[in-house]
């Protein structure tokens, strides 16, 4: 408002000035000539005061839309520059439950090997204690084979072939004792070798079941690892995707810099222009005080104009190409941020899902235990049925021992048998030769009837002692 009055006055007084030379000087023609040169002078000063301060408006507007534009970079910068912290820690921590899953998986290929070595060793002592038990079965029947018949009468066991012998009481007793219990011996041992065979079958069993979830899930593990070597190359290209938006980023903060470095420029030269404004409203003044213009003055004061005006010019398509590329930049940036985001989110999934096969590994590790904890129960139990095989092998050798040791006897007996039989028969054959012989000696000293009538008694006589001689060698 004051430079309005200002100006006014100014005119005002300058009008009255005009009036003033005008009534002096009518008459001159340089006059009329200085007068029409100033105030087409003046026209032109005064429309490119009014140019100037509409393109001094219009800078105002354009420095406030960059400041504005400036101030939402910077925002932007600040809030990129923090989700590039805090992608850089996620991805830190990324990176070290990378490498903690790597060395879990590098520990459990080592378990799944030591189980794979403990599922061989298994199958081989399965193998050796089947074979065992099927030697057993066959010695024990060749032993049951090999023993004597046994009838039972009475809830009794007889050698049939004891009877036959001539044996003491005790040592008869004292033989079917032993013949039973080497029977219940032996059947004591078929009830546990028997044993032993359905134990070793289901001991089988429940190992070949445990081995087929154990490849089952080693074939899962193994499928997790291959899962996991697939996210570790996405996230490696991911991260390749993050280091060039990264770069990409640098390049529209330089972009940025060197745009606010123009603007500064853009601002330093308004500011000189703004001096030069001023210094020649000064000199505009300063004529106008005069009241004349020179014809070099006048050309200069047109030639400044020109450049003036040129210079506005310039300023003014330097000012849109700033815009467009402001507008480009914002677009590119805003591309850019959209990437980031999407890499954001496939790297938040990448790290979710990480967490998901990281507690499947887990539970799969927690079943692995349980198996290894199953597997070790199985290898006790192995232990102790081979034990029981031991066991069952040094009766067994004890047991052939004593059928050897009974066999000889047996054979001693059956010899001694043999030859009593021998003796008995060799004194059935003499006494009935002495018979005869008593006979023609009675016979030739009686008569035949006190013969027969004497034969009679002695015959008698001689069967009762053949008969207590037998009854005593018996």
């Amino acid at each position: 408002m004051k430079r309005i009055i200002f100006f006014l006055s100014f005119f005002f007084i300058l009008s009255l000035f005009l009036l003033f030379l005008f009534f002096s000087f009518y008459q001159s023609n340089i006059f009329q000539e200085s007068i029409a040169n100033l105030e087409e002078g003046l026209k032109r000063v005064s429309y490119l005061f009014v140019e100037s301060k509409l393109f001094n408006k219009k800078l105002k507007e354009d420095n406030e839309k960059l400041k504005e534009d400036n101030k939402k970079l910077e925002e932007d910068n600040k809030r990129l520059e923090e989700d590039n912290e805090k992608l850089s820690q996620e991805l830190k921590k990324l990176s070290e439950e990378n490498t903690s899953l790597k060395e879990h998986i590098e520990e459990l290929g080592e378990r799944i090997t030591t189980l794979k070595d403990t599922n061989r060793e298994l199958i081989r002592k399965v193998k050796e204690l089947t074979e065992e038990n099927r030697r057993l079965k066959e010695t024990l029947a060749k032993l049951k084979a090999q023993l004597p018949k046994v009838s039972f009468k009475k809830g009794e066991k007889f050698y049939a072939g004891l009877e036959e012998v001539s044996l003491d009481p005790k040592e008869r007793k004292y033989i079917e004792f032993i013949i039973q219990s080497i029977y219940k011996e032996l059947d004591s041992l078929g009830v546990n070798v028997n044993r032993l065979a359905r134990d070793a079958s289901s001991y089988k069993n429940r190992f070949l079941r445990k081995d087929g979830e154990l490849k089952k899930k080693i074939v899962e593990i193994e499928s997790l690892l291959k899962e996991l070597q697939h996210f570790k190359e996405e996230n490696k290209e991911m991260l390749a995707k993050l280091d060039t938006l990264e770069k990409e980023k640098q390049k529209y903060v330089e972009k940025i810099n060197l745009l606010r470095k123009e603007n500064q420029d853009l601002k330093d030269n308004l500011n000189s222009f703004k001096k030069e404004k001023e210094v020649m409203m000064s000199y505009i003044d300063d004529l106008k005080k005069r009241g004349t213009f020179t014809k070099s003055e006048k050309e200069n004061l047109e030639k400044t104009i020109n450049d003036l005006k040129s210079e506005l010019q310039l300023k003014i398509e330097r000012i849109k190409s700033l815009e467009r590329e402001i507008i480009q930049l914002k677009e590119d940036y805003q591309r850019a941020i959209n990437q980031y985001e999407i890499a954001k989110e496939k790297i938040e999934e990448a790290e979710r899902e990480l967490e998901r096969r990281a507690d499947r590994i887990l539970k799969l590790e927690n079943e692995l235990r349980s198996k290894e904890i199953s597997i070790k129960e199985l290898n006790s139990k192995l232990k102790r049925q081979l034990k029981e095989l031991a066991n069952l092998r040094e009766s067994v050798v004890k047991v052939r021992l004593e059928n050897a040791s009974l066999y000889k006897e047996l054979e001693a007996k059956e010899a001694a048998f043999n030859s009593l039989k021998k003796q008995l028969e060799k004194i059935g054959h003499l006494s009935t030769q002495f018979r005869e012989q008593v006979n023609k000696v009675s016979q030739l000293f009686t008569s035949p009837e006190e013969s027969q009538k004497e034969e009679e008694p002695g015959e008698k006589k001689i069967e009762v002692e053949i008969e207590s001689i037998e009854s005593k060698e018996k």
